[in-house]
């Protein structure tokens, strides 16, 4: 799957650049969004949810080769967590939290514009799809400390029989929609939302691995086992135990944003001067 949309992503671009591979229309822009989660500490595993909204920001730089098609490269930082409700024997919130270092590449595609360059203002709807690299580092509260939960394998992680410690450093793709407004082919302002799929169901340490309690006491300490599964003790009574501590499904990210940038390079004017008239969409 990873494979094939990278394939068709790659062709997608190439063919929508045609002989405009030379253009050099440079923007700079900077980007402040709201970051959320969507994975097994969710209400569902799949969704995005208001109370688990954060703040992140980035910078980016766009060269927009004609009106179709813009390539945006971003450096983008985020913090995503959960706010489970209370649970567990002992009191213990099963929350995480994690910061975000990301580096992408977006395809931003329009399919149409709406204005004429006379007036002023295009208006701009594109579809976002790219390729993205990312950093996290999934922690949690424990007693009055903020833990690291990566290095304890929580589900077995590099113990025999189970798989080895998760990489922090992840692909992901992201896809989504959005709204600019340009304005005489200078500033640009917009708005979007953008999802991440990632390839991971440990952005907030848990999976639907099948954990034996015992095993992880024993073999990663005594701590790694309470945070494993905050239900039970670490006695010999249930070192017997299994339990999944999450679901089947990979983890999400998401960045609700708004963008602003300047274009401070320019070898064409995009939007071409057009008869003034009555605003309608130009395909």
């Amino acid at each position: 799957m990873k494979h094939s949309y990278i394939i068709a992503l790659l062709v997608l671009i190439q063919v929508m650049l045609s002989d405009k591979l030379t253009a050099q229309n440079l923007d700079f822009g900077v980007v402040a969004g709201l970051p959320s989660y969507s994975g097994d500490l969710s209400p569902q595993e799949l969704g995005i949810y208001f109370e688990d909204i954060r703040v992140g920001g980035g910078v980016f730089l766009r060269n927009q080769y004609s009106k179709r098609l813009g390539i945006r490269y971003g450096l983008t930082y985020g913090r995503i967590s959960s706010s489970a409700p209370l649970r567990g024997a002992n009191g213990y919130r099963p929350n995480f939290l994690t910061d975000l270092y990301e580096v992408s590449a977006l395809a931003e595609i329009t399919p149409f514009t709406i204005g004429y360059y006379d007036a002023g203002t295009i208006i701009t709807p594109y579809l976002a799809l790219g390729l993205a690299l990312f950093q996290f580092d999934p922690k949690t509260e424990f007693q009055g400390e903020r833990i690291r939960l990566q290095p304890l394998g929580t589900e077995g992680q590099g113990l025999p029989g189970y798989s080895a410690p998760y990489r922090r450093l992840q692909v992901s793709m992201p896809v989504g929609i959005g709204l600019k407004f340009v304005v005489q082919d200078k500033w640009t302002i917009g708005a979007e939302i953008v999802g991440r799929k990632t390839f991971t169901d440990h952005l907030d340490d848990r999976s639907g691995a099948t954990v034996v309690f015992g095993d992880v006491v024993q073999g990663n300490g005594e701590l790694s086992g309470r945070l494993s599964n905050e239900n039970l003790q670490p006695v010999p009574e249930n070192f017997e135990r299994t339990y999944q501590r999450g679901g089947e499904y990979d983890d999400w990210y998401y960045f609700s944003a708004i963008t602003i940038s300047y274009r401070f390079q320019s070898s064409d004017t995009i939007y071409k001067p057009g008869k003034k008239g009555v605003i309608c969409p130009r395909f």
